[in-house]
C-alpha cells in the first residue's frame, strides 16, 4: 500500500463515523426534504466511502470527502428522478395521443400563458406594449410572484 493510500481500519474509527454523521443528516435533510429520504442518503454515501475507503487519502478532510459523496449521491439520483418523471410523462401523452414535447409552434410561452388569464384586457394590451426588457421585469416582479 502506498502512502497515498488510507488503511480502512484507522481511517473508519467510531470517531470519525460519529463526528460527521450529525451534520451529514442536516445536510442531507436540506436536501431532501424528507427524513426516510435523508437516512437513505446518508446511508449510500457510507455504503460509497466504506468502498471507496481504501481511495481517501490521509490529511483529507473525512467529513468533507464524506459530504463531496453524499452531495455529488444526490445530484445523481435527483437526474436520474428527472430522468425517469420525463419518460413516465412521454409513455402517458403517447398514450393519450399527444406529442411530446409539445410543438413549440403551437405552444405558448410561459409569458403568454400567464396574461392570458389576467382579467383586465387593458392591463394585457399595456403590457405587451412594453419593451421587451421591462415587460419581463413587470411579468417577473408582479405575474410571477
Amino acid at each position: 500500500m502506498t502512502e497515498a493510500m488510507a488503511d480502512p481500519g484507522r481511517v473508519w474509527t467510531d470517531d470519525a463515523i460519529r463526528h460527521p454523521m450529525a451534520r451529514l443528516y442536516r445536510s442531507a435533510f436540506g436536501m431532501t426534504r424528507n427524513a426516510a429520504d435523508a437516512e437513505d442518503l446518508v446511508e449510500e454515501t457510507f455504503a460509497k466511502a466504506f468502498t471507496a475507503a481504501r481511495r481517501f487519502k490521509p490529511g483529507t478532510n473525512p467529513a468533507g470527502w464524506l459530504y463531496r459523496i453524499m452531495f455529488n449521491t444526490f445530484v445523481t439520483c435527483y437526474r436520474k428522478r428527472q430522468r425517469e418523471l420525463l419518460l413516465a410523462a412521454d409513455s402517458a401523452n403517447r398514450q393519450e395521443g399527444l406529442a411530446w414535447p409539445p410543438d413549440a409552434a403551437g405552444s405558448r410561452s410561459a409569458e403568454e400563458h400567464a396574461l392570458g388569464h389576467l382579467v383586465h384586457a387593458e392591463i394585457v394590451t399595456a403590457i405587451g406594449e412594453l419593451p421587451p426588457r421591462r415587460r419581463l421585469l413587470v411579468y417577473l416582479a408582479d405575474v410571477k410572484a
